[in-house]
């Protein structure tokens, strides 16, 4: 399962993926072939963990999926300190 989306605040794309059965991974660099980071609770990239569990070709499953995505990269941009992660 794939869910990608444009994040203005960071000015790119970030693509999350769930190649397993539960853990949701996001790929901030967009790098090919790079699995990403997992996500976690309160827009972290480190500690509790989230997923979702459910059949991939399900599409309450799908829904639920992006909901969390989401709701995760809101979190993530509000922390986010844009003078921290120049380049």
């Amino acid at each position: 399962m794939q869910f990608t989306v444009y994040s203005r605040k960071l000015k790119r794309n970030l693509t999350f993926c769930r190649p397993s059965d539960y853990y949701i991974y996001v790929n901030l660099n967009n790098k090919p072939g790079y699995l990403g980071q997992q996500i976690c609770k309160k827009g972290a990239l480190s500690g509790s963990c989230l997923g979702v569990s459910g059949d991939d070709y399900d599409e309450t499953t799908h829904k639920k999926f992006e909901r969390v995505c989401r709701a995760w990269l809101k979190k993530y941009v509000a922390s986010f300190d844009p003078d921290f992660n120049r380049y």
